[in-house]
């Protein structure tokens, strides 16, 4: 498995589960990927740490004890942590996973998971997450598109029309 941080910082994960058996078997994946975790029990205790010091990343059980993962996520948000966040949950129903991205979840994972693939996830998130990383994807064909004199190569974000960068103005 590569590394999950990213320049010189350990990333830093915030995993919030209340069951020792997954909380113990998750977060030896993810320091066995190169990341610091720092484990919550609870949500009130995962709004305070997050909120405290910010996680790179947080990764959270949708059943908990006191308030469930959607109210943590929702009073993070209100906290202006922005975290990416990916929620566990043994709740499989749309409606559910639905719920959570609407709050603002980025990636949804349901209970039984592999480990291996929450990894993948965290890592995916993360890459996305970080302004100016690119992805991890060989540079070919398929990321350039071609229309007419039109050229427009995906992973560096250049357009070109007409053999001559294209002026594409503030796209913000």
């Amino acid at each position: 498995m590569s590394g999950v941080g990213y320049g010189d910082a350990m990333t830093r994960i915030l995993l919030v589960e209340d069951d020792d058996t997954v909380a113990e078997v998750v977060g030896s994946y993810l320091r066995a990927a190169g990341t610091t975790v720092v484990r919550c029990e609870d949500g009130a205790s995962a709004v305070t740490t997050a909120v405290n010091s910010p996680p790179d990343l947080v990764v959270l059980d949708v059943m908990l004890p006191g308030f469930d993962g959607i109210e943590v996520l929702r009073r993070l948000r209100q906290q202006a942590v922005a975290a990416p966040v990916i929620m566990l949950t043994a709740l499989a129903d749309e409606d559910d996973r639905i719920r959570g991205l609407e709050v603002g979840a980025d990636d949804y994972l349901t209970k039984p998971f592999s480990p291996r693939e929450l990894v993948l996830r965290v890592q995916s998130v993360l890459r996305r997450a970080q302004p100016g990383v690119a992805p991890d994807v060989t540079h070919d064909e398929a990321a350039v598109l071609h229309d007419g004199d039109l050229v427009v190569d995906t992973l560096s974000r250049k357009v070109e029309l007409a053999g001559r960068p294209a002026d594409c103005g503030d796209a913000a």
